[in-house]
């Protein structure tokens, strides 16, 4: 029966790539929600921990808890803003991006298994079709 339903089928997806990414950054010394971090600020160097929990979608307390540890292995550092010295952008240090480069290719190479057998138009479409379902869910956070 579950088999049919489409959350559950997404559950599934999720979970098994998560887990597979989780897997090949534990051997690059990450624990599990390190690689989305590392991946946020590879692309926007100096958000907020608060962009972070919500670019990522981690709680705020993980996030929190997860920031101090990276900060503790080096992977990142943060500097007060002058525009608001009560919050600090978050940057990632040299180890940190070269731990946030091998985390693109273990995601870039989850995304080639998790992807093998369709075409890049089925591809397309489905990424289309991904985003219009996070759109509908906005719209209803939004009301």
């Amino acid at each position: 029966m579950l088999e049919t339903e489409f959350h559950f089928q997404l559950m599934r997806c999720f979970q098994l790539m998560n887990n597979q990414v989780a897997r090949q950054a534990a051997t690059h010394d990450l624990l599990p929600g390190q690689s989305k971090i590392l991946e946020y600020l590879y692309e926007s160097d100096g958000g907020l921990a608060k962009e972070i929990s919500r670019a990522c979608v981690i709680d705020e307390s993980t996030v929190t808890s997860l920031l101090k540890r990276m900060m503790n292995q080096q992977l990142i550092y943060r500097e007060v803003r002058p525009t608001d010295r009560r919050s600090s952008s978050i940057y990632l240090t040299k180890l940190g991006r070269e731990k946030a480069e091998q985390v693109k290719r273990i995601t870039a190479q989850t995304n080639r298994l998790a992807l093998k057998h369709l075409s890049v138009s089925e591809q397309e479409l489905l990424l289309k079709n991904m985003r219009q379902i996070i759109a509908n869910f906005s719209q209803l956070n939004q009301n």
